[in-house]
């Protein structure tokens, strides 16, 4: 099934996807009967689309046509993105706080929901955020209208298999090939998966860190320095201004750099690129010290197991793939369909090839550019010696230019 990822109002997930983990929800939603999961067969598979290392997929509210879905073990309620919300039934409870610490916005809240993904799953009397207002899908470069995670992993056992780019939903714990590692989980913030990894620096430390499982993460992990004494940034670090984005407008910062190895049992992947946000940029630093994302995850045939309090890892065809970053210096918003240089990175090849912020991208190595071409963009944007021939616009006047890419770190 291919999805129709049509232009819609969204939220940029670097911002939702992890805020969603501090939904404050109204009073009413604790005295309404709990989310459940209904399958019409014992294994039920719904296909996704792997978009900018995000899971998308096909689902409705109440019956209503097919939205694309996003699926985020991070986010404790499921939530729904744009004006669409109001036109899917939906009985509001109220307001609650999506953000962390008293920070974020207010959006009202639904109970009572059915919200369908594929043909053969039902979440039922599920808590929805409508966050109505929200319009920056463009940023992304590509559209969703829901967020789903807490209710489906609690409520059945689910497994993703990049390589066919399938979900599978179990009503029991399915046969466990036998490399996979099993690893150890804990739900806590009411829904959120916890593992306890082993991080190895260059400088031969090896540190046990809380982790939030994040499947809505695209990049790779996150460690908060200062969260235990044996965290430290790496030697050869680059700091990154406004990597990130909150509900409040406040930029995510941070230096990025890689660690010897992050072991998941017995499974270990080298030269891991982690994120080190800075200070202001932390959240609930005392209670975990990082994230791990989907650039992780997708390198495993997957399985949730929350009421067994497992996660299982079985090694796919991408184990192996070196773990790159943006080797440009350029990061690319889009606004109203036109996509800009937001930042440029001092002394990176985008600098070097005299962009500035505000230029306007109007191609790159000859294709024209929307704001649908984001992640196509990003992805070429990883790849070390490679030159993408670029015209851009400045103060009305069209140029062009070359990025001769490096890797930086």
């Amino acid at each position: 099934m291919t999805l129709a990822l049509t232009a819609a109002r969204t939220a940029r997930f670097t911002a939702v996807l992890a805020l969603l983990i501090g939904v404050g929800l109204p009073a009413a939603v604790g005295a309404q009967p709990q989310p459940s999961v209904q399958l019409s067969s014992s294994i039920a598979e719904i296909p996704f689309q792997m978009i900018d290392n995000r899971v998308v997929f096909a689902g409705s509210v109440n019956g209503s046509d097919e939205l694309p879905f996003v699926l985020d073990t991070g986010a404790r309620a499921s939530a729904v993105l744009g004006p669409i919300g109001d036109s899917l039934g939906l009985t509001f409870v109220g307001q609650a706080r999506v953000g962390n610490g008293g920070e974020g916005i207010m959006a009202p809240v639904a109970i009572g929901a059915a919200i369908r993904l594929g043909r053969d799953v039902v979440i039922e009397n599920e808590t929805i955020v409508a966050m109505l207002d929200q319009d920056l899908a463009s940023l992304l470069g590509f559209a969703a209208n829901g967020i789903t995670g807490a209710a489906l992993f609690r409520n059945a056992i689910v497994g993703l298999d990049f390589e066919r780019e399938v979900l599978k939903v179990h009503r029991s714990l399915p046969d466990i090939p036998g490399d996979a590692a099993r690893i150890p989980v804990t739900i806590e913030d009411g829904g959120v998966p916890y593992a306890v990894l082993d991080a190895e620096f260059a400088d031969g430390t090896s540190v046990p860190v809380k982790v939030i499982v994040d499947l809505g993460q695209g990049q790779s992990m996150s460690l908060n320095v200062g969260s235990d004494p044996g965290i430290h940034l790496p030697s050869e670090v680059l700091h990154v201004a406004g990597y990130g984005t909150r509900f409040d407008g406040s930029e995510i910062s941070g230096h990025f750099g890689r660690i010897a190895r992050l072991r998941l049992g017995q499974h270990a992947l080298p030269d891991v690129i982690v994120s080190f946000p800075d200070a202001e940029s932390q959240i609930n630093r005392a209670e975990r010290q990082g994230s791990i994302g989907a650039e992780i995850l997708r390198r495993f045939h997957v399985l949730f197991d929350y009421a067994g309090g497992f996660m299982y890892l079985s090694p796919n065809s991408s184990f192996d793939d070196p773990f790159e970053f943006d080797m440009s210096g350029l990061r690319l918003t889009s606004e109203a369909g036109v996509v800009r240089v937001a930042n440029v990175g001092e002394g990176s090849p985008g600098a070097e090839a005299g962009l500035r912020p505000g230029d306007e991208i109007v191609e790159v190595d000859g294709a024209a550019v929307t704001w649908t071409s984001l992640p196509d963009i990003r992805r070429r944007m990883r790849s070390d010696g490679r030159a993408l021939r670029i015209v851009y616009r400045r103060e009305g006047e069209q140029r062009e230019t070359t990025v001769h890419l490096r890797r930086r770190i």
